[in-house]
């Protein structure tokens, strides 16, 4: 089954000059975790170890950036994702330094951009001015309305955070910096779709993505579990994306717009799946060890695949991780996975076979098939845009541009 992601022969086969690789594999996303520490606990929070303050040193940012240079897997762009922990309780200046050695070491003909998802609480006019210099892209977590959002977001010693975190989107507002929210949907959230648009509509909020709450890493169970819940979901999203079709234009969802381009694109029988692809992703931990898939898969502990850490990046390099046993084993289970799901699904053409973290955590195992996550994530959002798009067709309407994001550059 590994025949399938890793080319034929022995390591030197594998392995071009100066360590590189001669897969095709370019890497698209870099998740670098600075720290797993969070300053909030979340109830809904996958991350095992966001009590531990260790942070990555600039010293191993610079080797371990180093090594996937060297790999030859970074091609004209790369996005690196500051994720797997609150990334701004780490000072202003932790980044600057970080995105000098970025700069020094990258070669002239790569564009690295940067993203922060943070929770927002830490968002200041300093943090303000860093954001805009740099151009980075930024992702608040915020849950709707106060009444929702500090049920399940709160800080250590139980308090709500939806206060401090509008003052962080408002801040951000003064100093003209664009962002999105994340929005995890949780059971408490699907009686109030009318309440959720307006909380957007008259907080400045444009660009929202909805997650549902997932069973992954520590949190297992959802409240979104079972058939009852999954009804209340389509008719919550139902009843959100009229709201969209009566106000045009006045909030971007990410799942909507993903499902009418997909729906609108040529068929594609393998369309691109970048969890399920290895090096697509690959997710960097606070000690240099380095991961690929699922990013959620970061600081997760199974003895069976060697905690999801496939290389050191301190003594090895990153094309090291195919020789690695644990990688070959999840490689060769994510594969069948796939190819289940594409003989099984007919949505498949869509989304490319799900997320193998949602697979691994919600069945046991990563060659299993549909998911909560795929129906609620995927299918939900797919049925009600090719519904209305539908519509529009039998009526003779166009398809607008704010369906599906393409002149808003959404992604």
């Amino acid at each position: 089954m590994i025949a399938s992601v890793v080319s034929p022969g022995g390591p030197a086969a594998r392995r071009g000059l100066a360590g590189q690789c001669l897969h095709e594999e370019s890497i698209e996303l870099l998740v670098i975790q600075p720290t797993p520490f969070c300053n909030l606990d979340c109830d809904y929070c996958y991350l095992p170890e966001r009590s531990n303050k260790q942070r990555l040193s600039l010293d191993v940012l610079e080797s371990v950036f180093a090594k996937v240079l060297e790999s030859g897997r970074v091609g004209k762009d790369l996005t690196i994702l500051w994720h797997a922990g609150e990334p701004l309780v780490l000072p202003v200046s932790y980044y600057e330094q970080a995105a000098e050695i970025f700069s020094r070491l990258a070669p002239a003909s790569v564009r690295i951009g940067h993203c922060f998802q943070t929770n927002g609480v830490l968002i200041d006019d300093c943090w303000s001015r860093f954001l805009e210099q740099s151009r980075a892209r930024v992702g608040i977590s915020i849950d709707g309305p106060a009444f929702i959002h500090d049920r399940h977001r709160k800080t250590r010693t139980g308090q709500g955070t939806h206060a401090d975190v509008m003052t962080g989107i408002e801040t951000l507002q003064s100093h003209g910096i664009d962002f999105y929210v994340i929005t995890v949907l949780t059971s408490a959230a699907l009686d109030h779709p009318h309440e959720m648009f307006e909380f957007y509509r008259h907080s400045g909020i444009h660009r929202v993505s909805f997650n549902v709450e997932e069973i992954e890493g520590g949190h297992r169970l959802s409240s979104l579990s079972g058939e009852r819940q999954e009804q209340r979901y389509r008719q919550f999203f139902s009843e959100f994306f009229k709201l969209m079709i009566d106000h045009p234009g006045v909030v971007s969802l990410r799942e909507t717009e993903r499902a009418a381009r997909a729906i609108l694109a040529p068929f594609r029988p393998d369309p691109p799946n970048q969890q399920a692809r290895p090096y697509g992703i690959v997710s960097i931990d606070c000690c240099g060890g380095a991961s690929t898939f699922s990013p959620e898969l970061i600081g997760q502990k199974h003895p069976e695949y060697e905690n999801f850490r496939f290389v050191d990046l301190l003594s090895q390099g990153l094309c090291d991780l195919e020789q690695n046993a644990a990688f070959q084993h999840m490689a060769g289970a994510v594969n069948e996975g796939i190819r289940r799901c594409k003989k099984a699904c007919p949505y498949f053409s869509l989304c490319g076979g799900g997320a193998p973290a949602n697979k691994f955590y919600e069945s046991g195992t990563f060659d299993s098939t549909e998911t909560l996550y795929c129906r609620l994530g995927t299918q939900i959002p797919v049925d009600t845009v090719l519904a209305e798009l539908e519509r529009r067709a039998l009526s003779g309407e166009t398809v607008p541009a704010w369906l599906t994001g393409v002149q808003a550059g959404a992604t």
